[in-house]
């Protein structure tokens, strides 16, 4: 791979035909990667199982060709759980400062998680960091301060970090490490969101005009205790709610954000509008399960929104300009009932309109002036964006297109949530790979667009930073309506 392309730096003054045949070489070398290349799966490390994804990221990424997971590193009965369920070799402990600790026990229980981490590290290339936002970025900065850090690959739960300032941080620590750091987004995965950002760069509905776009999940009901995600400091920002600070809408706000920039092609320039409501006052205590029924403790109920220790953010409506000076708007909500798991947008050009919901995932709608509608479906031997836009050693490397593994999806997540969860997985574990073993550059991470880069993410956390600092700006405007001609 490396001769090939001295061959080509030194061939820059050669006849185009040369250059050509060296570049169709190089093609061969990368590309049909299933027939000439004999693979050796990159060592994946699960730093933190979680409660939810980290199953899913082990499943994912237990592959066998591509990857194979050979450590884990959370609390003992965690650890233990995830390695058994999934035949993971090596399980490393952490264990929990709960805050009452002297400065000579929280020392010891300091030295023994970096000590315990660092042996989890020395067991893979690969670290998937699916523990709670607010630990991403200070683990992140850790591995890639190790000696052997030019090795390593990062792959970052989303979202990346649970305040605007880590998100930079971990911008910063990206340009240090170039081609090293994935974001998850699976949304980004869905077929039919792929052809609809091709068909859109192609002026498919011409000039963007206008769009809409929601986020709804019901999971989040007065039913579900005061989980993690709702905690100041852990799911979202420290501070009031009322004061402009990220809160735990982020969780799905952020995949509503990253998909209408991806599929637009454009990065939100203005929030003119956000209305952020509160709708659920009083929740139960964690009983220590994401997805947790609700808790039989009768201990007295958590307060929850405003100066509270729990965010309250429940629904979100805001009104957004694109850089091309396309209006539209965006709705998030957990609390909206029967909307287990739905994404769907609509996006309006000066010739038509296009449209997909993951309530119909196979199907993609456009529609023209004249009421026709052309509905594309989900057909791997149709679909234009794969050959037009994936890296040949993406297409040849993976099946785009293989069956769900067999572990539960979430609860009203729906059918094809993790197919495309898996997909993402595979495709940044497949880089990885490909780049240790020398057979492509990390200048491959540019062409790997379905994965989000953290300068990517950097730019979604900016817009949801102004999204909640919009509601803090016009949370007391109320215009009366009865007041009107008076």
């Amino acid at each position: 791979m490396i001769a090939i392309r001295e061959e080509l730096k030194r061939g820059g003054r050669r006849k185009y035909l040369r250059t050509r045949q060296i570049t169709t070489l190089l093609e061969d070398k990368v590309g049909a990667i299933g027939a000439r290349f004999e693979y050796k799966p990159i060592e994946v490390g699960m730093i933190g199982c979680g409660g939810m994804m980290g199953p899913y990221h082990t499943e994912d990424l237990q592959h066998g060709r591509i990857s194979v997971v050979t450590s884990l590193y959370d609390l003992e009965k965690t650890a233990r759980d995830i390695a058994a369920r999934f035949a993971v070799p090596n399980a490393f402990f952490l264990k929990e400062i709960k805050g009452n600790e002297g400065p000579t026990a929280l020392k010891e229980i300091e030295d023994y998680n970096r000590i315990s981490l660092d042996a989890c590290l020395d067991n893979h290339r690969l670290s998937v960091l699916s523990g709670p936002n607010n630990l991403h970025v200070e683990q992140a900065k850790y591995i890639l301060g190790r000696e052997d850090a030019g090795e390593r690959f990062l792959y970052i739960e989303k979202p990346p970090s649970n305040s605007l300032e880590g998100a930079m941080e971990l911008a910063e620590l990206e340009r240090q490490h170039p081609g090293q750091i994935g974001i998850v987004s699976q949304n980004r995965l869905w077929d039919m969101v792929l052809e609809a950002r091709y068909l859109i760069s192609q002026g498919a509905i011409g000039d963007i005009q206008d769009f809409r776009i929601e986020y709804q999940q019901d999971w989040m009901n007065e039913g579900t205790p005061a989980v993690w995600r709702t905690m100041k400091g852990i799911g979202g920002e420290k501070g009031s709610d009322d004061d402009g600070n990220i809160g735990k809408l982020m969780d799905i706000a952020y995949h509503a954000t990253d998909t209408i920039q991806f599929v637009t092609g454009m990065d939100i320039s203005h929030v003119l509008r956000s209305h952020i409501k509160n709708v659920i006052r009083e929740r139960d205590p964690d009983p220590g399960s994401t997805f947790g029924a609700k808790s039989e403790s009768k201990n007295k109920k958590v307060s929850v929104g405003g100066e509270t220790e729990y965010h309250g953010d429940d629904v979100m409506e805001t009104q957004l300009e694109l850089e091309g000076g396309a209006t539209g708007s965006m709705k998030v909500a957990q609390t909206n009932a029967g909307n287990g798991n739905m994404l769907k947008f609509q996006i309006y050009g000066s010739k038509g309109r296009i449209e997909f919901t993951t309530d119909d995932p196979e199907h993609l709608q456009i529609y023209d002036f004249s009421g026709n509608c052309t509905t594309r479906t989900r057909d791997p031997n149709q679909l234009e964006y794969r050959k037009a836009t994936l890296p040949r050693w993406l297409r040849d490397g993976m099946n785009m297109d293989s069956p769900p593994f067999q572990y539960h999806t979430p609860p009203m997540h729906g059918t094809g949530w993790r197919d495309v969860h898996r997909k993402q997985a595979q495709a940044w574990a497949l880089y990885s790979q490909l780049v240790s073993q020398g057979v492509i550059g990390k200048e491959e991470r540019d062409n790997l667009y379905i994965v989000p880069t953290a300068a990517e993410a950097l730019k979604v956390m900016q817009s949801l930073k102004a999204i909640y600092e919009a509601h803090k700006a016009q949370k007391d405007y109320r215009l009366s309506v009865k007041d009107m001609g008076r």
